[in-house]
């Protein structure tokens, strides 16, 4: 499942919007559920602000005696987080991750800068109380654990090393490396890189490995149509003949098709995220080289083809999650904190169930006035002329269903190609089939054809229902 990793990063200062935003992007390029910012000099309401107006979907702890230090976060629904202890130099709590099988124990510490400081922070370390096996220990302790964790100035001594050293012995803690974490977790490890938003290294801790399940339904994505070859590509298998006709023959293309577009998206894309990474990295490091031998003529056109390949691969990913996450998620951002509460608001009134149907009444209890429908009404008020009636059963040209395809935005939820049953969560934690609502996705045929239904309705119903009854607006009712 995505979002299950755990993250623990000395940041370095955390008051600037721009790195807030941009350890934002960190979490969900590497999945982030769970994590610890150290040294985040954060204080009071600052916590609140960034919480609020960056870190929207996320709750986090901290405390005085913590504030500024230590910085817990984590994205709702992704785990449960019961904080056990909290000492100057750490925070101890238990942890449950959806999608782990175990409940385990976390602590996050950021130790002091001296010998005599740290000596609280040992002896926390060793009295911490586990609710649950095993722990997993994390942090900056300040502290050095052999002799060569120091590269550079003064050597190590045997009394920098003895508190940790002794600490480990007594409390047989593992020393967390690039290998399996504990056996009760043997799919999980750490992985330790740096990053261009501190000049510490971070830890990224896997808790578990992504399972396939099932095969995911396809997508269109627009950035295929910016491709140079994308057009013939299409047209070319499309002109293929097939043996049925009408919407079934349309019908086995779009199948055919969809396998020619994977083909084209491995072949031309690849993963994009992963490719978006690599040409950053490139060009980072073609900056450094040409900064190091700024007359090098190699240097500097090794620079601007990295510069090239970024901007490419910057404009695909960009296209990717654009339509990933829909045009208003990156016109908003995370920064309007009333217009997702607003729209959550709406939604939950547009879907409540105020009265229903059954076998004895009509939306609601039974009545003289609703039990039966009384055939004389049809003969009063407003009706279609010939021409309208007419208008609404002539055939429909290659013009209409043009039309309706194309007023489909090209940044709306691509359809699955076919109608699909899909359950969305009505709780933060679903864990059992009433904690979710099933919604039907149909797919882009069946959106055209009621588009078209759609416009032809919106002609006539003015005359039929007086403007004073409408409490909407019928044209842009269709445009969507």
């Amino acid at each position: 499942m995505e979002g299950c990793n755990i993250l623990c990063w000395n940041v370095r200062g955390l008051n600037k919007r721009n790195k807030q935003r941009s350890l934002l992007d960190f979490f969900r390029l590497n999945k982030i559920g769970l994590g610890a910012f150290l040294e985040t000099k954060l204080r009071g309401n600052k916590i609140e602000e960034m919480m609020k107006t960056i870190f929207v979907g996320w709750d986090c702890f901290s405390d005085p005696t913590v504030e500024g230090r230590i910085l817990l976060v984590w994205k709702f629904g992704n785990a449960t987080i019961n904080v056990l202890q909290v000492e100057e130099q750490l925070i101890h709590c238990s942890v449950n991750i959806v999608g782990v099988p175990r409940e385990f124990c976390l602590t996050f510490s950021y130790g002091r800068n001296s010998i005599e400081e740290r000596k609280c922070l040992w002896q926390a370390l060793s009295l911490l109380v586990f609710l649950v096996h095993p722990l997993l220990v994390a942090g900056d302790f300040n502290a050095v654990f052999d002799y060569d964790d120091r590269i550079g100035g003064q050597p190590v001594t045997d009394l920098e090393m003895e508190d940790a050293r002794c600490w480990r012995a007594c409390n047989m803690v593992d020393e967390l490396r690039m290998i399996a974490l504990i056996d009760a977790f043997p799919n999980s490890e750490a992985r330790f890189n740096w990053d261009v938003i501190s000049d510490h290294c971070y830890c990224v801790i896997k808790t578990m490995l992504v399972k396939v399940s099932g095969v995911k339904p396809f997508k269109f994505f627009n950035m295929w149509a910016d491709h140079v070859e994308c057009g013939s590509t299409v047209i070319s298998n499309w002109s293929e003949p097939v043996h049925d006709t009408g919407l079934l023959g349309i019908l086995k293309k779009m199948h055919r098709l969809k396998f020619i577009l994977h083909k084209f998206n491995k072949m031309k894309f690849g993963d994009v995220v992963h490719l978006f990474s690599t040409a950053k990295e490139k060009y980072q490091q073609a900056q450094f080289d040409l900064q190091q031998d700024p007359s090098s003529l190699d240097l500097q056109h090794a620079e601007k083809d990295a510069c090239l390949g970024f901007s490419l691969h910057s404009r695909i990913y960009e296209s990717f999650l654009r339509q990933r996450s829909k045009i208003t998620w990156l016109r908003c951002r995370d920064e309007n904190t009333s217009y997702f509460p607003t729209s959550l608001k709406q939604r939950k009134v547009g879907n409540r169930i105020t009265s229903f149907m059954d076998d004895k009444g009509f939306m609601g209890s039974p009545s003289s006035a609703t039990t039966q429908l009384q055939q004389d009404c049809f003969t009063h008020g407003a009706t279609l002329n010939i021409d309208q009636q007419l208008g609404l059963i002539k055939p429909f040209t290659k013009k209409d269903v043009k039309e309706s395809l194309f007023s489909i935005h090209s940044l709306k939820s691509p359809g699955p190609d076919g109608t699909i049953i899909s359950l969305i969560p009505k709780v933060d934690s679903p864990s059992k089939a009433a904690d979710y609502r099933p919604i039907a996705c149909c797919n882009t045929l069946y959106k055209c054809i009621s588009k078209m239904l759609c416009v032809r309705l919106a002609r006539v119903l003015p005359v039929l229902v007086s403007s004073k009854s409408r409490s909407i607006n019928l044209v842009p009712l269709f445009s969507a």
